[in-house]
């Protein structure tokens, strides 16, 4: 499953649970042209510690999307949240071979990847609400459900 959840602005939250499937590849899709064509600054968490490795055709797409939305400059800097620190140091390695156009880091938790991307929105002067930040925890600790 894919989310992507633009109410919390300037705080958007991604969530990617279980495996994704082809809509799930098309919302991507339609999250990255919102970003492309958003003119408001912001900050990004991906919450994908529930997340299945995609297949070798979907990591193909995946990067394809990815890859078109290097050019984005409202995205100011991205956290991931994933399932442990192994995942972690594999993205981190990933992205010294192919460097992210804007920071990101890799995190086990909501709430440390929110302490790491104040400064960037502080900077920008940029408020995240503390509804934004309970949202994003809140999405990132339940569990996501069988039939989901």
């Amino acid at each position: 499953m894919y989310i992507v959840d633009t109410s919390t602005m300037p705080l958007q939250i991604i969530q990617i649970t279980g495996a994704l499937d082809d809509a799930d590849l098309q919302k991507m899709e339609e999250g990255m042209r919102w970003s492309l064509a958003t003119t408001t600054p912001y900050v990004c968490i991906t919450l994908a510690r529930y997340s299945d490795r995609p297949g070798s055709q979907q990591r193909k797409r995946i990067a394809e999307i990815a890859e078109r939305g290097r050019v984005n400059k409202q995205c100011l800097a991205v956290a991931i949240v994933v399932a442990n620190e192994l995942v972690a140091g594999a993205l981190t390695a990933i992205r010294w071979v192919s460097p992210s156009p804007r920071p990101e880091k890799s995190f086990t938790s909501a709430a440390s990847a929110l302490l790491w991307l104040k400064p960037f929105a502080d900077n920008a002067g940029l408020v995240i609400a503390d509804s934004a930040r309970a949202t994003a925890i809140r999405m990132d600790t339940a569990q996501p459900s069988a039939n989901a």
